[in-house]
């Protein structure tokens, strides 16, 4: 961002703190008078109205409404709002900024502002930094161009959080903790300690190595449904036309021409009826690897959902395609198609409806061109494959499906060992038995797409009856570590898996596991992280907690130890109590203890 303000001057902590100091270096900034700052909020307003792209504002609807501001009383407050509305383009449900109550070195330049991924926010705080400076040096009407670039760049680099946002927006209602394991949010880390369930997009920690290779070979994935009596096409693998040829004639027309690996319907071309029609399918599929010529299953293609044994939806897919309108022509509608679904967001994986070879081979068979204006009401089809992100549309089902072919779905997802699983079922009529009118498994997905707020059903999955995920946490703040050593023995009776995140290291079940301090935020964090803890134990430093943040939301119960010679320990505390259960303050040692121990016969020790 060049010499634009240093908006993240101290910046320490990976992954995600409820709060953030920031040290503003705003003498790098021209001050505005305070009659000039409601006009700069307005014009950040209406620049970011302005810029602000139709999948962030779906992305927004799903946020946590913010406050009704007050006017901005400083050019930090500007800052602060900036940087919470930019986190908040790209899907992170913050809503509070605002400015310490300390009188401190520096306190007027330094503000607080919420947030979940640490680079985000970085991005956020450069950006409201270089917006802003923009503004003041850029008289009003005048070009905004390069604002307008950055915020788009940020747009663009800072969306893909967008593919695991069901989740954050669930565990955020629930008040369930979660985390990125990577800054990218993929995987994504929901609740504490024993209770941690990780996420990406729809593979889980119970999804299988042996299930994710066996389904990502279309080949493997037949024979072993075949294997068991469950119905699926037969299938020859085919290195060139001819041997693809060959195998469609064995098989007998129509058949099926597909990659051996590939997802969302690449190269996917059925009902083939000619030797032409089979070359031409053999060389669109073998631009993804290796083929495979299978049965045609006549019918539509059904999406069934399974989670650890249980049907979650059954979708009906149609293949992409356009309805005509007597004026514009097949090109021109799969154009303005595409503009419609670059506007729909609720599935990262959509792409644009392509024109490609595949599309004019069926075009062709249509007696068609892209050229060709379809009649007011005439259906093209554009795609073989009954694939959304490749254009399909989708119907909901489940509750006429026949429960032979849920029982069928069930025991596919199983045979495989998937917890959650999406097989693509062709039947001519699914509320009828597949043991009447036949039918059969194409595909099956280890990873199917969820556009039905299946999150929801996983998130129960593992947090059933509203539980949250979190295990008993105790901060301390103001010790000089002989009143944690007591806590820590009062835990270890009940907890013996506890961790502790001492000044003199971090404790894994009763042993030093690191060296060195961790009363500060990466301690809290580790705490709460380690995969074995069933509670921790927190030392807090207040001079940390002004520097670096806060490494929690919750913490069931704060001890504040006498006598805290830190200049920020009252406004430390402060923020550490409206953060706890319950602030256990002006107690004696022996007082803390037992209200520790009445805390701990009341948590339920997890199983």
């Amino acid at each position: 961002m060049g010499n634009s303000l240093k908006v993240l001057k101290r910046f320490r902590g990976p992954n995600r703190y409820y709060l953030k100091p920031v040290m503003l270096a705003s003498h790098d900034l021209p001050q505005s008078p305070a009659s000039d700052l409601p006009l700069l909020a307005r014009r950040i307003e209406d620049l970011l109205e302005e810029t602000c792209p139709s999948h962030v504002v779906q992305n927004l609807k799903a946020l946590p409404a913010l406050s009704t501001t007050q006017p901005p009383q400083s050019i930090n407050d500007v800052l602060a709002s900036a940087i919470i509305r930019f986190q908040r383009w790209a899907g992170m449900p913050v809503v509070f900024c605002g400015l310490p109550n300390d009188e401190g070195e520096n306190a007027a330049n330094r503000l607080f502002f919420e947030y979940r991924l640490s680079n985000i926010a970085t991005a956020a705080g450069q950006l409201a930094s270089y917006v802003t400076e923009c503004l003041l040096h850029v008289p009003d009407g005048k070009s905004l161009t390069p604002a307008r670039n950055a915020i788009e760049k940020f747009v663009e680099n800072n969306t893909y959080v967008l593919g695991t946002s069901h989740y954050i927006r669930i565990a955020e209602e629930r008040r369930i903790p979660w985390s990125a394991v990577t800054h990218e949010a993929r995987p994504l880390s929901l609740g504490q300690g024993i209770h941690r369930q990780r996420s990406s997009l729809s593979f889980t920690d119970a999804t299988s190595h042996i299930s994710t290779a066996l389904s990502s070979n279309k080949y493997a994935t037949g024979a072993t449904l075949r294997a068991q009596g469950l119905p699926a096409p037969m299938q020859y693998l085919a290195r060139n036309e001819n041997e693809a040829v060959n195998a469609a004639r064995r098989l007998r027309f129509p058949v099926v021409v597909k990659p051996l690996a590939s997802d969302y319907g690449n190269g996917v071309s059925t009902n083939l009826t000619t030797d032409a029609d089979v070359k031409r399918a053999y060389r669109i599929a073998s631009a993804f690897g290796k083929v495979i010529v299978e049965t045609f299953l006549p019918g539509d293609s059904h999406r069934i959902t399974i989670l650890n044994g249980k049907v979650l939806s059954v979708r009906r897919l149609s293949p992409a395609h356009i309805i005509g309108d007597g004026a514009l022509s097949i090109r021109q509608l799969i154009e303005a198609t595409n503009r419609e679904r670059a506007q729909d967001r609720s599935d990262v994986r959509m792409k644009p409806i392509a024109l490609n070879e595949e599309t004019e081979f069926l075009l062709a068979r249509q007696n068609l061109t892209p050229e060709s204006v379809p009649t007011k009401g005439e259906k093209i089809i554009l795609k073989s494959q009954a694939n959304r992100a490749a254009g399909g549309t989708i119907e909901l089902v489940t509750d006429i499906t026949h429960p032979d072919n849920i029982r069928l779905g069930i025991r596919a997802a199983a045979l495989f060992g998937i917890d959650l699983a999406g097989l693509d079922f062709m039947t001519t009529d699914i509320s009828k038995s597949y043991l009447d009118i036949g039918g059969g498994f194409c595909e099956l997905n280890v990873n199917p797409g969820l556009i039905l707020g299946e999150e929801a059903d996983i998130i129960e999955s593992w947090f059933p009856r509203g539980a949250s995920g979190r295990i008993p946490t105790i901060g301390v703040i103001g010790d000089d570590g002989a009143l944690a050593t007591q806590i820590a023995a009062k835990l270890a009776s009940r907890h013996p898996d506890f961790t502790w995140a001492s000044r003199e290291g971090f404790f894994a079940a009763g042993h030093l596991a690191t060296k060195g301090r961790h009363d500060n935020l990466v301690g809290a964090q580790r705490a709460c992280s380690e995969p074995t803890s069933t509670a921790a134990l927190i030392e807090l430093d207040a001079d940390d907690i002004y520097e670096n943040g806060l490494g929690l939301d919750h913490i069931d119960r704060l001890v504040v130890a006498p006598g805290d010679a830190s200049p920020h320990a009252t406004w430390a505390q402060a923020l550490l109590g409206a953060l706890s259960g319950k602030t256990l303050i002006n107690l004696s040692t022996s007082e803390i203890l037992g209200e520790i121990d009445q805390f701990l016969s009341s948590v339920t020790l997890p199983a």
